[in-house]
């Protein structure tokens, strides 16, 4: 269910095109598996429930025009910021 688009040789399925949900039917044990970068949450389902598929922390998406703009950045002229938070010195009262 795509329209041939592909990324990384990866077939992309359109949302538009994916089935409705709402079966029926039963489960005993659902779980998914994800890849680097992403998080499952709400597994495993095992009467009924929702898994949630989202990007892990200091992950995000960019799409392709993004992707072709970071590609032409020359990293010898990206700033590198560093941040250094002071606190003081803690004193009990």
């Amino acid at each position: 269910m795509h329209d041939g688009a592909t990324q990384g040789g990866i077939p992309l399925a359109r949302l538009d095109e994916l089935p409705e949900g709402g079966g029926t039917g039963t489960v005993s044990s659902v779980g998914l598996s994800a890849p680097q970068g992403f998080e499952v949450s709400g597994q495993p389902v095992t009467t009924s429930g929702t898994l949630t598929f989202t990007f892990a922390d200091g992950y995000q998406a960019f799409t392709t025009a993004e992707a072709e703009r970071l590609n032409l950045l020359d990293p010898s002229k990206v700033m590198k910021l560093e941040t250094t938070i002071d606190y003081g010195t803690l004193t009990d009262v």
